[in-house]
């Protein structure tokens, strides 16, 4: 017995299941798409461990103390005297300075630097305000070497000699290394320091210089205790 040849009815039925199969399937790949998105949106990466490079980046702002050992090869040579001879003035070639020191972090490199430094060791007036570049570069472990240079306005008092002193500009330039620990910033530096003082002897030729300036320019050796904010 011959079977009946399909109705029209179920050959359109069977073309709608072949349809509607591949937009079952693109449905399941969507849906599999979406969950990768969602999957990655929710997933963060754990926070790299602090360095202590990335530590210099974040605290941009630091202060502190600064304490200073200046050796000036000339002062010495600078004399004062009456016209007599029979008195004269001159200058050590040691002097300890200390004051105030604070820096702004402009890059993970460069930061602006300025101190304030007063010499407390004798009965000289000397007040130093220095402001310049600090450049770091790649930490050694855990120290961080550094070159600097800033400008110095001097000023300089002896109520003991006669005559005065004229404020003036110096240079000063160094290299150093320090280290952070917390949010504590140790350095130690050693710099060379150009600077000198006009000499104006009082009216009258009862007293007299040897030069028309006090060269002070010499050797630095400092050291910092900062606080980084």
């Amino acid at each position: 017995m011959v079977p009946a040849p399909p109705s029209q009815e179920t050959e359109i039925i069977e073309q709608e299941l072949d349809r509607s199969a591949p937009k079952k399937t693109e449905a399941i790949n969507n849906n599999n798409e979406l969950s990768e998105e969602v999957i990655q949106e929710n997933y963060s990466p754990s926070p790299e461990p602090r360095t202590l490079n990335n530590e210099q980046v974040e605290s941009k702002f630091s202060i502190g103390l600064k304490s200073s050992l200046w050796y000036a090869f000339n002062a010495p040579d600078f004399k004062i005297s009456n016209s007599e001879g029979s008195q004269s003035w001159s200058f050590r070639n040691e002097y300890v300075l200390v004051g105030l020191v604070a820096d702004f972090r402009l890059t993970d490199k460069l930061a602006i630097e300025s101190s304030i430094e007063k010499d407390f060791l004798d009965d000289l007036d000397m007040w130093l305000f220095c402001f310049g570049a600090n450049y770091q570069f790649k930490p050694i472990g855990l120290f961080v070497p550094f070159v600097r240079g800033s400008i110095i306005i001097g000023q300089l008092k002896w109520d003991e000699a006669p005559g005065d002193f004229d404020r003036n500009l110096g240079l000063d330039g160094g290299v150093g290394i320090f280290i952070n620990k917390s949010n504590i910033k140790l350095g130690l530096e050693t710099s060379y320091r150009r600077m000198r003082f006009n000499y104006n002897p009082p009216s009258g030729n009862e007293y007299s210089a040897n030069s028309d300036f006090l060269d002070m320019s010499g050797i630095v050796l400092s050291g910092t205790l900062q606080y980084l904010f």
